[in-house]
């Protein structure tokens, strides 16, 4: 595989800027989330947010959960436009 057959120009720009942040000391989680956003994934839900499990989209992290139970959303998953790159963390509601 050549170098430049998976990465854009702008892409490469946006993790050159993702490296000026860490060396201002943001906070890597922030750095890496507005990496992401830039690079096109969607996050998908935010911590905290209580949703209806789906298995396909979320992943029970302590086993047990029905398809149709109420959850609450520890770790946000990620979509590249309509894919499904990683599912969201999720412990019953």
């Amino acid at each position: 595989m050549k170098h430049d057959e998976n990465i854009t120009k702008e892409g490469a720009q946006i993790i050159a800027l993702a490296f000026e942040m860490l060396y201002r000391d943001l906070p890597a989680k922030d750095v890496l989330t507005a990496t992401a956003k830039n690079l096109g994934l969607t996050q998908l839900g935010k911590k905290g947010e209580t949703i209806v499990f789906v298995p396909r989209n979320h992943e029970d992290l302590d086993g047990g959960m029905l398809p149709g139970d109420d959850a609450v959303i520890e770790e946000p998953g990620w979509l590249f436009e309509k894919d499904l790159i990683a599912r969201a963390k999720v412990r019953k509601g």
